[in-house]
């Protein structure tokens, strides 16, 4: 790749290189056809001819998107000759993949119809199971154990905001491989739109835990996400927890929970047979003897 001319650092330079990143660095477009082309059919049903050229269309591509990445450093961002923007165009002129809806939470109706693609065969291959605990006897959720006072009553202002913003931010705060800085940027935004109607962290903590809790709501990741360090303080205090610690069995080697002062070295289960081993000495030796 070729480089940008040198400049001098003034506020006029600085001023021009922001620009350009910010005019000519926008790699979603070359990402986004990258996608539509892997998610072509020409990969399920066309010759090996045709996989090829499809394949090249996105080696070109992500060449392109290299250009861009750097061009504000460069200011150097080739086109494409007009055969091979023609040649792309064949398998970018087309919605998103299907996948879109939960990568990057697409409406529907700016998706492509779900096809045997690769990404979407992996759809199929994940059930979307509930998981359900009503056959294991947990009991009833004390919710009130998670707040602070439990005189407080949700707001409608608040009640109102947080269903906005779960709408808003539901799938994002759901990905397990999501990106930390963009929970972060997602926490804090969500933090102080909540601040400004007047309430303090932990109140706004109280009036949520009340408000899905104490009315059966669904969808409670934001809440844990946002606030999730003020409901686990609030548990710390409302609950006593024994101290407890972990200890390495001396026998199989496995970890095992204890009291803290527990002098236990063995588990549950080597300690049984501990205890018949040392039984069957003692019968032997006074059989012998």
């Amino acid at each position: 790749m070729r480089k940008a001319e040198p400049v001098k650092l003034n506020m006029e330079n600085i001023y021009s290189g922001l620009a350009a990143a910010f005019t000519g660095g926008n790699i979603g477009t070359y990402s986004n056809n990258i996608s539509k082309i892997w998610n072509n059919g020409v990969f399920i049903n066309g010759t090996e001819e045709e996989k090829q050229e499809a394949t090249d269309c996105v080696k070109m591509l992500c060449c392109q998107n290299n250009f861009v990445i750097d061009y504000a450093k460069t200011l150097y961002k080739p086109e494409f000759p007009k055969e091979t923007s023609r040649k792309i165009a064949k398998y970018t002129n087309s919605k998103l993949p299907a996948f879109f809806e939960f990568a990057k939470d697409k409406d529907k109706t700016q998706l492509e119809k779900r096809n045997q693609s690769l990404v979407n065969r992996i759809y199929n291959k994940i059930p979307d199971k509930h998981i359900n605990t009503r056959g294991m006897e947990l009991g009833n959720i004390d919710y009130q154990k998670m707040m602070s006072d439990t005189t407080v009553i949700c707001g409608k202002k608040v009640s109102a905001l947080y269903n906005k913003l779960n709408k808003q931010y539901r799938y994002m705060v759901n990905k397990k491989d999501d990106d930390n800085n963009n929970l972060r940027y997602i926490t804090c935004k969500t933090r102080e739109q909540f601040c400004q109607l007047g309430y303090t962290s932990e109140t706004i903590t109280d009036m949520l835990v009340e408000y899905l809790y104490g009315g059966n709501k669904r969808y409670k990741q934001l809440l844990w996400f946002c606030y999730g360090e003020y409901i686990l303080n609030n548990l710390r205090k409302n609950i006593s927890v024994k101290k407890t610690k972990y200890i390495q069995c001396t026998d199989c080697g496995e970890w095992f929970e204890a009291g803290i002062s527990s002098k236990k070295i063995r588990c549950s289960k080597c300690s049984v047979l501990e205890r018949k081993r040392i039984n069957r000495e003692y019968y032997k030796k006074n059989k012998t003897s």
